[in-house]
């Protein structure tokens, strides 16, 4: 981030800010807020089918208060702090992070998707554009060949018992019980139920990408709703590399790259990297407040805020 700061014109990028139309961004950051909802209703739906049910307020406070942590880590590794959450009460562990390993993985195969159609919208090099191409086909034999391990549930047997031989044998009874409980926890993902929750991610990020819209509105840039989504969908793909926190110099570095592509400048790049860094804050206050209202317990505490 010091580097693209040292080869940029501040003062352009103060011009750019200086000029933006704030209706515009309050709208982004209310159509951001119904994002948020949106996902909450997801890992809620996603909890029930574990069994779990909770009210959307007590969803809603862990599930923001779980972001903060992931905000401030690399990769967003701090969203399993959600977990602390849960570990006085009588639910399994195990679905617990099952639920949250599932509430991640669709937004990553949302947003892989979505990159993958980003080469139809934005003019990208010849080389990077044949690899994506080439991981569809490869992106489709693992989904295939999951799916049809997930749908018999003898595959889960078999490959139960080949994990089993791979440990020490005093540690296998440990482990086949923990397995066994793995097994239990997915099969109620394995239903057409699951369709619900992908549909409530592909509404959560078309609000992101529509925030996201607003912001380029209020820049004034000329920008479509669809290069907007691409180049969000690409960003956000890489701020999950692990390298930084909340995102801070991948996103810009991504972001400028790819406003390079549709003829935008870097103080242009930076200022819109700068309104969705707003977005990230506004959802680190709701994080904080939910903290705030719903601490988790300390491990002697007997009783728990409801």
């Amino acid at each position: 981030m010091g580097l693209v700061l040292a080869t940029t014109d501040l003062r352009g990028i103060a011009v750019a800010l200086g000029k933006t139309r704030w209706p515009w961004y309050l709208l982004a950051q209310i159509t951001m807020i119904s994002y948020i909802g949106l996902i909450v209703c997801r890992w809620r739906y996603l909890l029930k089918l574990q069994g779990i049910i909770y009210p959307f307020q007590k969803v809603f406070l862990i599930y923001n208060a779980g972001s903060l942590a992931g905000a401030v880590t690399p990769g967003r590794l701090g969203d399993f702090a959600r977990l602390i959450y849960f570990r006085q009460e009588n639910h399994s562990i195990i679905s617990v992070t099952l639920s949250i390993i599932l509430d991640r993985f669709l937004d990553l195969f949302i947003l892989t998707v979505i990159g993958m159609a980003a080469i139809f919208f934005l003019p990208l090099p010849k080389l990077f554009r044949d690899g994506v191409l080439g991981l569809v086909p490869i992106s489709l034999l693992l989904v295939i060949g999951f799916c049809l391990l997930a749908w018999r549930t003898w595959n889960w047997d078999w490959l139960r018992s080949v994990l089993v031989k791979m440990v020490p044998l005093k540690f296998r009874p440990q482990v086949d019980q923990g397995l066994l409980g793995v097994q239990d926890a997915v099969r109620p993902f394995l239903s057409w139920r699951l369709s619900w929750p992908l549909i409530l991610t592909i509404l959560g990020w078309a609000m992101n990408f529509l925030a996201a819209y607003f912001i380029a509105r209020a820049l004034n840039l000329h920008l479509g709703l669809l290069q907007v989504g691409a180049c969000l969908a690409l960003t956000t793909l890489f701020t999950l590399i692990p390298i930084s926190i909340a995102g801070i110099g991948t996103r810009e570095v991504s972001l400028i790259f790819l406003f390079s592509l549709l003829g935008m400048k870097q103080e242009q790049a930076l200022a819109f990297s700068c309104l969705l860094l707003g977005l990230v804050v506004t959802h680190g206050l709701i994080g904080w407040l939910s903290l705030t209202l719903q601490p988790p317990c300390e491990p002697r505490v007997a009783h728990c805020p409801k």
